[in-house]
């Protein structure tokens, strides 16, 4: 009744971008990696009532490994910059006491939001290394969704009287990404990109547009020297980025697509240029990862901790009719090697790595 009198809620919001969304995670071979933010949000104490947390708790779930505590040494509750409790595991229905899926609990909280305040919090994560159960590639995923604040067991919000909150007024949810643990990896950031039309259908009766694509992108390496593959393949379905996961696939190359908001996917003109990967600096015979220049099995060398700038170009036109076209980059495939099977691909936050959607003008 108190907490209906000064409409009292809690209220979760996702907070930062950059820790949320799926990303690559920079591991240790031999060391455990500590206090690694996963997840960010904020805590509203909508109302008139202060707030006192005094349980809370997430879902994790990992891929690639069998159980979660392979990746996860330690997983903690921050609010505001300070590190409050450790978690533990939630028996749950799978049967295990730490399974691929797990809950976690983060008991005895102990801390206060003011009434109309919010805080920013974190959940963050102290990694095993390579050398224990952690395997390169496995991805953690932690969220806070509505079958979690409806466990009573998992949440435990009181307002001013000592009264619990009852669920619906506990709101909002939180949903990080599927990051990825490398101890030898790269890093993508988005620069610019630019879509432009040559205009050939407005100025000739039998002339066809020709859409020019470009995306630029910074590759960063860490652990040790990295090769991107230079050499450039359509790839419209996942499938073709799963296969490309496998070292004995030709799919090799930097795989791109036409945006999910093109008008056509199939009645792109063949021919018209190959598509082009570019990258500048750390080319030169000096450099620790020299590029590979042979036609067909090229490669960028990124020297460890060093940034190399990329432009992807590529350039099409309508087969069949006028159609809406923009392009993306859907994976960068990569290996600690220079050979011409690169066993790795970058697919994580690529949602920028985009062009705007032109008209291609055909005529018949």
């Amino acid at each position: 009744n108190f907490a209906t009198a000064v409409n009292a809620e809690l209220k979760i919001v996702a907070d930062e971008d950059n820790v949320n969304d799926p990303h690559v995670i920079d591991v240790h071979a031999t060391d455990d990696t500590n206090d690694i933010a996963v997840l960010s949000f904020t805590l509203e104490a909508e109302g008139d009532s202060d707030l006192a947390i005094d349980k809370m708790s997430a879902s994790t779930t990992v891929t690639g490994a069998s159980n979660v505590d392979d990746l996860v040494k330690e997983i903690t509750l921050w609010i505001d910059g300070e590190e409050l409790v450790s978690g533990t595991a939630m028996q749950d229905t799978d049967g295990a006491s730490v399974g691929s899926t797990e809950g976690y609990l983060f008991d005895e909280v102990g801390y206060t939001i003011p009434a109309g305040d919010t805080v920013t919090a974190e959940i963050r994560v102290s990694f095993n290394s390579v050398a224990d159960a952690l395997d390169v590639g496995d991805t953690l995923t932690v969220d806070i969704g509505e079958t979690s604040t409806d466990d009573s067991a998992g949440w435990d919000v009181d307002d001013e009287s000592g009264e619990r909150l009852v669920d619906a007024d506990i709101t909002g949810t939180v949903t990080g990404g599927a990051h990825a643990v490398y101890d030898i990896g790269l890093n993508a950031d988005f620069v610019s990109a630019t879509a432009v039309t040559d205009g050939a259908a407005g100025g000739s009766a039998t002339g066809d547009d020709a859409g020019r694509y470009t995306i630029t992108f910074d590759v960063t390496s860490f652990g040790d020297d990295v090769f991107i593959d230079a050499d450039v393949i359509a790839s419209t379905t996942a499938a073709t980025i799963a296969a490309n996961t496998s070292a004995t696939t030709n799919d090799d190359g930097i795989l791109w697509a036409t945006t999910t908001n093109s008008t056509a996917t199939t009645t792109l003109a063949t021919g018209t240029a190959l598509p082009i990967l570019e990258c500048a600096g750390s080319e030169g015979s000096n450099s620790t990862a020299p590029d590979v220049t042979t036609a067909g099995a090229l490669s960028y060398g990124i020297p460890e901790g060093e940034t190399r700038r990329c432009i992807l170009s590529i350039t099409t036109a309508a087969a069949t009719g006028d159609i809406q076209v923009g392009v993306r980059i859907r994976g960068i495939t990569w290996d600690v090697d220079s050979g011409d099977e690169h066993a790795n691909v970058y697919i994580f936050d690529l949602g920028d790595f985009k062009t705007n959607t032109i008209a291609l003008n055909f005529q018949a």
